[in-house]
């Protein structure tokens, strides 16, 4: 018999926010009815007081009078303490979560309490109850991690249906769900009597939703969430169904153009047949659509959407697969850019509102002499001509809470927990790009066992480290190789003492990362993009019944 934990990877989300939190200290002479539920049993002469913390509280230590038995220290949240007790034999189990989810086990010795060992525990409950030992025993507990769940406890299976990602977690009846989490991002506890059953979470592109479903106080219950800029906030059921309703929608469509794509690709490769036939086939293609790309969608045929947060900025960058030509920029009805005669779209970078919709565009686009950038801004349904484009940035960034600290490796070539990682030609220049994702700071850049940057951990002024993310003075916001041929160039986006800094370096022949100074780094750059402009032509405009359209992943 197993309680199934079903989790779709589709959508948006945020951390769980249930207002400030009250703290209280635990006394396990006098346990506090009020903020935690208690759930009894009786064995063979022993009795089991389980007391559940409610979530909108948080305990600070346990103790018993004036004795502390357990301080709960900064990122760590105690969800329940587990009392049994026959005469005078006494056992303690405290639920602290930290990322994990850990059972601390305590005996009682005169006027102490003892920490002892899972052994230890089992051996001596079973002494005083053997009924009670096979309960406890039984009665597992884990924190199912979205992002990697334990298999021990776990099944996990997985299937694929247009490009949305469905898992399915199964857990054993005896499997009792504490927490659901993403790493250390707690999403929802099952404190206050509330028993975590099953979850139903989806991915696609940079979207994630997530339901949870619960046993509340004896009663059913579902909570629903969306995960946007890194972080999982509630939603209420009908903008789920309707906002995942629609993600759907999107992706089957978007699987759809795929393959009537391949299609046409397979049929003007084959050998001619019949005339009419032919005619037919390219007719049912709107013609007036061909380089028209649409900013709004959540993947193109025609354009990689590439998502990545700087500066606090959630940024999709539009870059045109092989052989496409773009001729026009939209938002879904909203035409945002129209390229003229001999100018080439090279890429495109879209900023997002705090409601996840574009707001600012750049357009880099070329001609035969030169490469210009434009900048465009939202105003009602028109797009315009934007100079002020820095009041528009500041305006949508959106504050992330601190997770963790990591470092970057600039020997990564795939996306971490922690940070986007990319691989991009632009502008003629093979690009390598890598940013933190929100919520986690950069404070170490190295290119395998070699430390390119370290942020400093500063003294304390009057007893208080003067630095932030744990004391240090600063992280890195972003890092980019750009190669061309033999030359390999690194730009590193520090912000350093609240202030940004940029650092430079140029890979030598032995292989090692050299200080350059800026002006040296943009001449080699410049001199790259140059030749690409001198030795491109225009793109012609792309017949869908001939090009050849590359797989949703990055192939550059």
């Amino acid at each position: 018999m197993k309680t199934v934990i079903v989790l779709f990877i589709s959508c948006v989300a945020r951390l769980c926010s249930c207002g400030l939190e009250s703290s209280f200290s635990f006394d396990v002479s006098n346990p506090d009815r009020v903020k935690t539920t208690l759930t009894s049993k009786k064995y063979s002469g022993i009795e089991h007081d389980q007391y559940s913390v409610d979530e909108e509280y948080t305990v600070t230590e346990v103790r018993d009078g004036g004795t502390t038995i357990r301080k709960i220290t900064e990122g760590e949240k105690c969800t329940a303490i587990d009392l049994y007790s026959k005469g005078d034999e006494k056992f303690l189990v405290v639920w602290v979560f930290s990322g994990t989810l850990q059972l601390l086990r305590f005996e009682k010795n005169g006027t102490e309490w003892n920490p002892i060992t899972k052994k230890d525990f089992d051996n001596k409950l079973s002494e005083i109850s053997p009924e009670a030992s096979q309960d406890a025993d039984a009665y597992q507990s884990t924190s199912l991690n979205i992002a990697n769940p334990d298999k021990s406890k776990v099944d996990v299976s997985e299937r694929e249906e247009h490009g949305v990602t469905y898992k399915t977690y199964s857990l054993n009846d005896n499997v009792y769900v504490s927490s659901i989490v993403e790493n250390k991002l707690i999403i929802l506890t099952s404190g206050g009597g509330k028993k975590l059953k099953s979850a139903q979470y989806h991915f696609y592109d940079r979207y994630a939703f997530l339901t949870v479903d619960s046993i509340d106080l004896g009663s059913p219950t579902s909570e629903y969430f969306r995960k946007e800029n890194g972080k999982w906030v509630p939603i209420e059921k009908e903008k789920y169904d309707r906002k995942l309703k629609e993600l759907l929608e999107q992706a089957a469509d978007v699987a759809k153009r795929v393959a009537r794509d391949d299609e046409e690709t397979s049929d003007s490769e084959a050998p001619s047949g019949d005339a009419d036939t032919q005619s037919s086939k390219q007719t049912e293609h709107d013609p007036s659509n061909r380089g028209v790309v649409d900013i709004s969608i959540v993947n193109s045929p025609l354009c990689l959407f590439i998502d990545y947060t700087f500066a606090s900025n959630a940024i999709k960058l539009v870059v045109p697969r092989n052989d496409v030509s773009v001729t026009k920029l939209m938002n879904g009805k909203e035409e945002i850019y129209t390229l003229s005669s001999g100018e080439t779209f090279e890429y495109a970078r879209v900023y997002l509102n705090k409601g996840a919709k574009s707001e600012l565009v750049f357009v880099v686009t070329r001609t035969s002499s030169e490469i210009s950038r434009k900048a465009y801004c939202k105003s009602g349904h028109v797009w315009r001509n934007c100079s002020n484009y820095d009041a528009q940035m500041k305006n949508s960034r959106v504050s992330a809470e601190w997770i963790s600290n990591f470092e970057v490796d600039l020997a990564s070539t795939t996306d971490t927990y922690e940070c986007t990682v990319f691989q991009v030609a632009l502008l003629g220049i093979t690009t390598k790009q890598f940013y933190p994702k929100p919520g986690y700071m950069a404070i170490e850049v190295k290119d395998g066992n070699k430390v390119l940057w370290h942020a400093e951990k500063p003294q304390t002024l009057n007893g208080t480290l003067t630095g932030v993310f744990g004391g240090y003075n600063g992280y890195c916001r972003s890092c980019i190789i750009s190669e061309n041929g033999d030359m390999m160039l690194l730009e590193m986006a520090l912000f350093v003492d609240e202030s940004m800094v940029y650092k430079y370096f140029e890979k030598t022949t032995d292989g090692k990362w050299a200080p350059i100074e800026k002006k040296d780094y943009e001449k080699k750059l410049g001199q790259i993009k140059q030749h690409y402009i001198k030795n491109s032509k225009p793109r012609e405009q792309a017949n869908p019944n001939e090009k050849k359209l590359l797989t949703m992943e990055n192939t550059e």
